[in-house]
């Protein structure tokens, strides 16, 4: 969890400056979905998901996007 904590904001910062309009969009209907009161735990957890790969499509550097990938499964800290 601490290192995805820590790489969020770099590839966050990654995202931003290289998102395109459909990334927006995407990030904006994850949101809503990450926001919906009535979700499940299985929808939010697919939600939270969603929302991390836009923002590692994003981003332009592969190094991030496998980063990024390995912490959100938790496949970092076993390596």
């Amino acid at each position: 969890m601490e290192t995805r904590e820590a790489l969020e904001p770099f590839c966050a910062e990654l995202a931003a400056r290289n998102r395109t309009d459909e990334d927006l969009a995407e990030l904006d209907r994850a949101n809503e979905a990450l926001a919906d009161p009535e979700a499940d735990l299985e929808q939010f957890l697919q939600a939270n998901l969603d929302w991390h790969v836009v923002l590692r499509l994003a981003s332009p550097q592969r190094a991030a996007h496998r980063r990024h990938d390995r912490a959100i499964t938790g496949d970092l800290c076993r390596h």
